[in-house]
């Protein structure tokens, strides 16, 4: 019985040491995110509820074979977010009065983390970073639309093609976005810049149409190519055995268009020498006009 609970004790003990940690300090909704990122990707990972300071923190559990394989997952994922200052943290902090410039800079900074953690909140988005620029207002600037000056905005998403990226995703959804928290912002003045990951290179992205490849049907990527030696015809390269036909038919080409332009040569020679009849005088011999008395002397029939 005692070498049943030594074995016991041993295999646990060995089955403890094979589990490293892969992360630590981090919050409940990034360790689901992580865990659910790392199963799809065939690893087995556990989570771990720490108390540090009457916090809860969470750390990622992974096999020790399988810790670098989750590092270049989570790398490739962006993982884990750290989640952007908005306006709540970045106004809960007093201190002195702040010029117009520092006031000006944590606005920014606000709107910014609130729009980058909207963002990331999507399942589909796997990161997402914005860049605002709001114009100083001039005191005595212009009262023309046309030369005041607009904020703008550069958004960088990265995210996965899936169907609910399709429609939810698209640029000028994302422009609305961007541009609804930004005040006097138009969203024809935000830039999107869009990556996809994840995925196999047939991948259908926002704005195409899907394309279904069925049995017995040849894809896109099946292209047939010229096999066997080629050679050049007219510039063209051909394999040897199309050639003779291609030769062909550029002769019967080449023929017809010497016959078009026979053709054409003989219409404009008629029609110029029915114009020249057309303007010569009715009443005229060999060339010379006719006068009174030469109709006199002509007999009938002359």
């Amino acid at each position: 019985m005692k070498r049943a609970w030594l074995i016991i004790v041993v295999l646990m003990l060995v089955t403890a040491c094979s589990k490293v940690e892969l992360y630590h300090n981090l919050g409940e909704d990034e360790v689901n995110e992580i865990l659910v990122v790392l199963n799809d990707s065939g690893i087995h990972a556990s989570k771990k509820e720490k108390i540090v300071q009457n916090e809860s923190t969470w750390m990622i559990i992974v096999d020790k074979d399988d810790l670098e394989r989750a590092r270049k997952i989570l790398v490739s994922h962006n993982l884990p977010h750290r989640k952007q200052p908005g306006i709540a943290e970045v106004y809960k902090e007093g201190g002195l009065i702040k010029t117009p410039d520092e006031q000006k800079a944590h606005f920014i900074i606000a709107i910014k983390g609130d729009l980058v953690n909207a963002l990331r909140k999507d399942p589909d988005v796997v990161d997402a970073d914005v860049v605002i620029n709001i114009p100083d207002k001039e005191e005595f600037g212009s009262n023309d639309p046309a030369e005041k000056k607009h904020p703008s905005a550069s958004l960088i998403i990265k995210i996965r093609p899936t169907p609910e990226a399709q429609a939810n995703l698209t640029e000028a959804k994302l422009q609305r976005f961007v541009a609804n928290a930004v005040p006097e912002m138009d969203p024809r003045d935000v830039t999107v810049i869009t990556s996809y990951v994840g995925g196999n290179s047939n991948r259908t992205l926002p704005g195409q149409s899907p394309s279904v490849i069925t049995p017995g049907m040849p894809s896109h990527s099946n292209v047939s190519t010229p096999s066997g030696p080629t050679v050049m015809v007219a510039g063209v390269e051909v394999s040897e055995s199309s050639s003779n036909r291609l030769k062909i038919y550029l002769a019967v080409f080449l023929g017809l268009l010497a016959l078009l332009s026979i053709a054409l040569v003989i219409t404009v020679i008629h029609t110029h020498r029915v114009r020249q009849e057309s303007q010569r005088p009715s009443g005229t011999v060999d060339g010379q006009l006719m006068g009174p008395d030469d109709h006199k002397q002509l007999g009938p029939g002359e």
